[in-house]
Formats: C-alpha cells, sequence, structure tokens
C-alpha cells in the first residue's frame, strides 16, 4: 500500500550488513583451507561488525518507536547519551570477544569432518522466535556458509546435516518460516548457549545452507517487541492464526485518515500486515494482508474508511481513494 502524505510518528534504524569479499569464495577444483578462510573472513566481519554495530545500537535506541501517546506497549523513552555510548560499547564488546567466537565454533563443531571447504560469511535472514511472542522476528545479524552436496541427493544431504546438530549439542526446534512469500522449508535448531541455526536448500546455489545466529541478535526492543506481540494478537483475534514472521525493520505508526484513527503497516507473511486502531490508546485491531492495492470495496466498514480515508485503492481498473 502505498503512503500518504501525512506525518509519521516512529520510524526506523537500518539492519547492519557486512558484505564478505568476492576472494573469500571457494574456486571450482581448488581445495579451501577452512581455517585460513575462517580467520581472514573472521577479521573481515569483525572489523565491519564493530563499527555496525556501535553504530545501529546507538542508532537504534533514539530511533525505534518514539509514539508521544499512552498507547498499550508502543511508548518508548530514551536513554541518555553516557548510557547509550556505554551500552553500545559493551555490545560490541561481548559480540566481538564471546558471542561472535560461539557462533563460529558451533558451526564448526556442526561442520568438521562433514565438509571440508565452507566459508563462513556475513548474512541476516534466520527467524528467530523471542520468549513470550507468539510470532518469529528476524535476526538483524547472523552467519551462513553454502554447503556443496555430498550426497548428489539434496534431500540425503538435509538430512545428513540435521543428523549431526544432535551430536553437534543441538535440539530442534520445528520448522521456521521462510522470509518471502516462497521458499525451502527451513528446519531449526538451538543449543544450550542460545545459538540458533537453520538448515536448508540453498537459494543461491546447487547445495545445502547452514546459518546460525545467537538469539540477542534480534536488536529489537521491548517495546518493539511489546508492539509485534500486539500485532500478532490482532490477527489471531480476527483469524485465528497468529502471524509466522513478522521481520519488518521499520515501525511506522500514521495518523489515520480522521482523528483520532491511527495505522501501521509491517512486512510479514510474504505481504504487507495493515493494521489500525481508532485511537492511540486503544487495541490495534487487524485489516488485511496484502501484495498490492487494493480495492476500495474492501474498506467497507465505517472504521476502514476513517482509518484510511484518502488512502489510494481501485474501482475497477480506475485508481480512486477511500471515501468516507
Amino acid at each position: 500500500m502505498e503512503n500518504s502524505s501525512k506525518g509519521t510518528i516512529a520510524v526506523h534504524a537500518e539492519a547492519p550488513t557486512v558484505a564478505p569479499a568476492e576472494s573469500m569464495a571457494p574456486q571450482p577444483g581448488k581445495k579451501i583451507n577452512k581455517l585460513a578462510i575462517v580467520l581472514g573472513v573472521t577479521t573481515l566481519i569483525c572489523a565491519g561488525m564493530a563499527g555496525f554495530f556501535g553504530v545501529q545500537y546507538f542508532t537504534s535506541q533514539n530511533n525505534n518507536i518514539q509514539n508521544s501517546n499512552t498507547a498499550t506497549g508502543d511508548k518508548t523513552t530514551t536513554d541518555d547519551s553516557s548510557t547509550e555510548t556505554s551500552s553500545a560499547a559493551e555490545i560490541t564488546q561481548n559480540v566481538m570477544s564471546k558471542e561472535y567466537s560461539e557462533v563460529v565454533a558451533a558451526m564448526h563443531a556442526i561442520l568438521d569432518g562433514y565438509s571440508d571447504d565452507f566459508v563462513i560469511q556475513a548474512s541476516s535472514i534466520l527467524p528467530y522466535k523471542p520468549e513470550n511472542i507468539d510470532t518469529y522476528v528476524l535476526l538483524r545479524y547472523s552467519l551462513s556458509t553454502q554447503i556443496r552436496s555430498q550426497y548428489g541427493d539434496l534431500a540425503a544431504d538435509i538430512e545428513s546435516l540435521n543428523n549431526r546438530m544432535a551430536s553437534a549439542g543441538f535440539s530442534s526446534i520445528g520448522t521456521l518460516p521462510f522470509v518471502g512469500s516462497a521458499g525451502p522449508q527451513i528446519y531449526g535448531f538451538q543449543n544450550a548457549n542460545g545459538v540458533i541455526c537453520g538448515t536448508h536448500y540453498s537459494t543461491i546455489s546447487t547445495g545445502i545452507e547452514l546459518d546460525c545466529g545467537k538469539s540477542g541478535w534480534d536488536w529489537l526492543t521491548n517495546e518493539q517487541l511489546t508492539l509485534v506481540q500486539n500485532l500478532a494478537t490482532a490477527k489471531y483475534e480476527k483469524t485465528g492464526k497468529y502471524p509466522r514472521i513478522i521481520y519488518s525493520n521499520e515501525f511506522v505508526i500514521k495518523e489515520g485518515g480522521v482523528t483520532p484513527y491511527q495505522t501501521i503497516q509491517v512486512s510479514m507473511d510474504g505481504g504487507v500486515g495493515l493494521f489500525y486502531r481508532t485511537s492511540p490508546n486503544s487495541s490495534w485491531q487487524y485489516f488485511e494482508t496484502v501484495q498490492s492495492v487494493l480495492e476500495c470495496g474492501r474498506y467497507d466498514t465505517e472504521d476502514l474508511k476513517k482509518a484510511y480515508l484518502g488512502e489510494p485503492c481501485y474501482e475497477g481498473p480506475t485508481r480512486s481513494t477511500v471515501q468516507l
């Protein structure tokens, strides 16, 4: 759905990404020294992560949901800059010295003796279900490796890799949602240290893929998680089903067409989830998950018309706007 010209209440902070050097990619017919590659990639990623994580944490504390209304879980407060700077440094240090090493070590425990030519690189596609939240979110940072087929049969490759997870200290947490409208089934695992991994057919090669990260790498504040849960509950109350995944890195609360209505739209389940509320102090209501502009007739209640007044819609082939 297109945005109207009305002002927004809150905006987002972009997730950190680190692009691995192309020279790190394995060349056909060439044996790869895992230790040399991992050390090289580790150095590259650590340098990038140190900057990105520090900036991301500091920025996100100021740019997350900044709603001045006393709404249910949508209000956030901002700590002073000295606290944020200290927290950013502490987070960066912890990630570099401990959590990153834990994830790399876990991936080696899984793959050593299984594949001799894997490259660990930065990624950001691993779903994660926070405690007490009824939907998945997306880790803002994770590590990934492509694995060449060991058997010439991807189903056998996945089965073999999944069987190795238990011996590496991982327990199954079921299947994870794919980010998008369609994709390979992702098998989820977690160990006692909070390392989360997903195995699936690779979407960019003819092999399989292992993605791993830490549960604390989702970068969502408590206020954002509360909002995610409120939106998930709103969808459940209308449809009887929670969203499989809400993977926005953006939470923008907009003023509705008629005061005091408000709307929000988030990326979820392969589309855009539309939600509204009749006032800043009321509960969110789920409207629809869409992939294109709706027909005007879909706005068929007074509340929907007031919330989305002036938004684009179609009367047959004719472009129009929502009217009261």
